[in-house]
């Protein structure tokens, strides 16, 4: 074989070990989390976690944020947006950590639709921000008996409580 053939066929050799080291990383590596903040914002409590652990009927969180609005509004409202992005995530990990018994949906009330009608039906506290908007930031736990309970509005000043507010 001429030193080309074999240039060639060890390049290709390599390549196919690089992509498949990377295929097994990434397979290895779903569902693996490091929360590296100071403060473990996204680990939940012991308190949390057996609270979680002890579920025995599914639960639905319905995570009222009014995106579009928000977006839309001023800056002190646009300031919602990391708030609610640590608010989604550590819900999420509510729901991976329940094993599938808490089930989240995320709603971006939009005026006078049926969101925005449910939102205030449970209680959610509603800002208007411009003549058409409306800003929601709430939650509602539903189970499956239809008992209710509502987080009207996350304010900021209560994120070093927020997962006590919510378990």
């Amino acid at each position: 074989m001429n030193r080309t053939i074999q240039t060639i066929i060890g390049a290709g050799l390599v390549l196919v070990i690089i992509f498949s080291a990377i295929s097994i990383c990434q397979n290895i590596g779903k569902g693996l989390k490091a929360d590296v903040t100071d403060q473990k914002l996204y680990t939940l409590s012991d308190g949390t976690k057996a609270i979680l652990g002890k579920l025995n009927q599914p639960i639905k969180a319905k995570l009222y944020y009014a995106k579009t609005a928000a977006l839309k509004g001023p800056d002190q409202i646009r300031f919602f947006n990391n708030y609610y992005q640590f608010v989604k995530a550590l819900l999420e990990e509510y729901v991976v950590v329940s094993k599938g018994m808490v089930e989240l949906e995320v709603i971006d009330p939009r005026p006078f639709s049926d969101d925005e009608v449910q939102a205030l039906r449970y209680g959610l506290r509603r800002f208007p921000i411009t003549q058409e908007e409306n800003f929601f930031f709430g939650l509602v736990v539903q189970t499956q008996f239809g008992v209710e309970k509502a987080i009207p509005f996350f304010s900021p000043d209560r994120e070093n409580f927020v997962e006590y507010d919510i378990s």
